[in-house]
């Protein structure tokens, strides 16, 4: 996987504990990717989910909603997302709670074996 990662032109920035199910890779330009180490046929491989943010409607909806809150949302942004920091706790003994701040957003996501669901995305 960070073979794959590297093909793309991504660094790896964090490598984070999200046990039991695996460990977190963040990159420095926000991507998000689950591994969870698993054994098929008794060969050991790795499973990696990427982490995707919501798009559409309710995205851009957000968006408006922090800028009547917030302020106004500066029009020159760089058009590159840089991670600032990545959590992770457990929820409990299934459900990982994670924290990305990236450039432009926070986001909260609740992650399991079966799924990564973004709960929040403040822009």
């Amino acid at each position: 996987m960070i073979a794959v990662l590297y093909k793309q032109g991504q660094e790896c920035d964090t490598l984070s504990e999200a046990m039991p199910l695996g460990c977190l890779v963040a990159t420095t330009t926000a991507s998000v990717l689950l591994l969870t180490p698993r054994l098929t046929d008794g060969s050991p491989n790795i499973q990696c989910r990427n982490f995707k943010t919501p798009q559409g409607l309710l995205g851009s909806i957000s968006r408006r909603m922090s800028s009547l809150i917030f302020g106004p949302i500066s029009t020159h942004q760089s058009t590159e997302t840089r991670l600032v920091k990545l959590l992770s706790q457990k929820k409990d003994s299934h459900t990982l709670e994670v924290q990305i701040l990236c450039s432009q957003t926070l986001q909260y996501w609740q992650v399991n074996r079966t799924f990564e669901k973004c709960i929040w995305i403040i822009y």
